[in-house]
């Protein structure tokens, strides 16, 4: 007997596509009551979220989820359903693993201030995933227009994150680098779309595909998995906690610029 479908609510139309080709495991639905909410994470998503579980949500995919207070994120754990964050500097392509740890990372960002602390969570989420543990900043240097920031996995991996602060036009870019037995490379430009991971070992350099499924499918697909094997709340996605130790490491960077 094939599984009952998971109802989606979906407000936004241009993320039906996302529900479409994820049928018959999902179906649309009007309303969040019992189902699985997709929403925009522009402005206070966090409320949304909190809005949407109280409103009957089982679970829910946030879309770009702009920067948000820590503890607010953490309280989200608590809502009894799984939340999936879509973050598209961080999708698409992924580095093998696992493989031998590096011996340093290096994130450099550019950005303006505006932008600066979305950029600097998903520069810090590349060096995360890139050191492969969480990261422990032990000293952070700033000034009006660019923060240093050294940390070291609790791996044991040396990682230094810079931001450079731009007029209120640049755009943001992140260049996060893994030197070890193998070189692994992230590139991303918001300003061409560029989104380019590269690994350089002995046999060369390898710029990897991407992904076929997008960010908001994907993030969808984890929560009606999750959900299927009887997970609440954060248990089986990582994706709240993730967020919390990238921003986190994000704010105080952005708290480091002179005025």
């Amino acid at each position: 007997m094939n599984p009952r479908p998971v109802p989606v609510h979906v407000p936004a139309p241009r993320w039906r596509c996302a529900v479409d080709e994820l049928v018959p495991r999902v179906v649309p639905v009007d309303g969040p009551a019992d189902a699985v909410c997709l929403l925009d994470g522009h402005g206070p998503w966090w409320r949304e979220v909190e809005r949407l579980f109280a409103a009957g949500a089982r679970g829910a995919v946030v879309v770009s989820p702009s920067t948000a207070p820590v503890d607010r994120v953490e309280a989200l754990t608590a809502l009894g359903g799984p939340v999936a964050l879509c973050r598209p500097r961080l999708e698409g392509r992924t580095p093998p693993g696992p493989g031998a740890a590096p011996h340093l990372v290096v994130a450099d960002v550019v950005a303006a201030r505006a932008r600066a602390a979305t950029a600097v969570r998903d520069a810090a989420g590349w060096a995360r995933h890139l050191a492969g543990s969480a990261l422990v900043p032990e000293a952070v240097t700033g000034g009006g227009a660019a923060v240093v920031v050294t940390s070291t996995s609790t791996a044991g991996v040396p990682v230094t994150l810079t931001l450079a602060v731009g007029p209120a036009e640049t755009s943001t870019a992140l260049d996060v680098v893994a030197v070890g037995p193998a070189r692994a490379e992230v590139r991303v430009d918001d300003a061409t779309g560029r989104r380019e991971v590269a690994v350089t070992d002995d046999r060369g350099t390898l710029v990897l595909p991407c992904r076929y499924e997008d960010g908001a499918r994907s993030a969808l697909r984890r929560v009606v998995g999750a959900l299927a094997a009887g997970e609440a709340g954060a248990a089986g996605l990582p994706d709240l906690a993730e967020l919390v130790a990238d921003e986190e490491i994000a704010q105080r960077v952005v708290a480091a610029l002179r005025p």
